[in-house]
């Protein structure tokens, strides 16, 4: 008796997935409608040596802008933009190839409760890279700084505009009056913090990194460049 409830619960899981698989440029029962224009920035064949951030809108506010990034048709359970989230970040992992296809189609519910869609747009874009949320550069405030050092975020999603996800951005336009650092972009932190056997600080010296890929190995360096009493 549980070997059969099993084998329907499978069945009937299995069929419900294969609905909602179903493009919504192929669904039959949403109409298209040529009133739905969607716009996007940056331009298609944008190159981005990293990953690369991307605003969507439509004229009509209140439209679901549903995307895929490996170049399929979106359907319904897709990932989406709306007006008060507009942006999609593409990355290129390691070992795809940059040449990256974005498909975008809109999604609107009158009143009524009627559906519709907009044309369905494929965009192109080349992106050479990956986002990379744990690169960091670390600085030592001076002499006697009694084992305090900052530690800065390189790479920082933007939130509040269309900017590559690897650029810098120190001004979050969503803190008050628009000036302000990201949530944890600039740390001050202790050594202690990291190793409590590493006591009696003295000061640091400005060195050169000739390596940076992880948040190990940038330690590692820096404190090559902390002397101690």
């Amino acid at each position: 008796m549980i070997f059969l409830s099993l084998l329907c619960f499978i069945h009937r899981s299995t069929v419900v997935q294969a609905t909602d698989l179903i493009p919504i440029t192929n669904d039959t029962t949403i109409t298209f409608s040529p009133n739905i224009t969607l716009y996007y920035d940056p331009p298609q064949g944008t190159f981005s040596p990293s990953a690369l951030g991307i605003y969507v809108w439509s004229n009509i506010a209140s439209v679901k802008i549903y995307y895929d990034l490996l170049g399929s048709s979106p359907n319904i359970n897709s990932s989406y933009a709306t007006s008060t989230a507009p942006y999609i970040q593409m990355n290129t992992p390691f070992k795809v190839s940059r040449n990256r296809t974005l498909v975008l189609i809109g999604y609107y519910t009158d009143s009524d409760g009627n559906n519709f869609k907009s044309k369905e747009l494929r965009i192109r874009y080349y992106v050479e890279a990956t986002a990379r949320p744990y690169s960091y550069a670390y600085m030592v405030p001076g002499v006697e700084s009694s084992g305090y050092f900052l530690q800065v975020k390189l790479e920082v999603a933007a939130t509040a505009r269309a900017q590559a996800a690897g650029a810098q951005e120190f001004a979050d336009f969503y803190s008050t009056r628009g000036y302000g650092t990201y949530s944890t972009q600039i740390q001050a932190l202790h050594l202690t913090s990291i190793d409590s056997d590493l006591n009696g600080f003295e000061g640091g010296f400005a060195c050169k990194l000739l390596y940076i890929s992880f948040r190990f190995f940038v330690i590692i360096n820096m404190i090559c460049c902390i002397a101690f009493r």
